[in-house]
């Protein structure tokens, strides 16, 4: 029912909101950030991802993947991301 999802949405809201990473992202610079995403994702808005990068301080990066929200399952997609991250890290002196 509308009235129950409105309470359920309200409560989660506001159990996750300092996991809210606009909240905190101000803290990173000036160290490197790399922010990756889906170009697909139906979790995280295509905008949401956006203005979370345009909010970082230099130095910043985003590396975009293509499809959806990344799982745990999708072992393929893990190991190309683990090579990207892993180049990023070491470029970035973070090793």
């Amino acid at each position: 029912s509308a009235p129950l999802r409105k309470a359920a949405c309200y409560l989660l809201g506001t159990f996750t909101a300092a996991y809210e990473p606009m909240r905190y992202l101000d803290r990173f610079s000036p160290r490197p950030v790399l922010l990756v995403n889906g170009s697909d994702d139906t979790k995280i808005p295509l905008e949401s991802a956006r203005l979370l990068y345009r909010s970082a301080g230099e130095p910043k990066e985003q590396l975009w993947v293509s499809g959806g929200h990344i799982h745990p399952g999708n072992s393929k997609l893990i190991g190309e991301l683990t090579t990207a991250i892993t180049f990023w890290m070491d470029h970035n002196g973070l090793f």
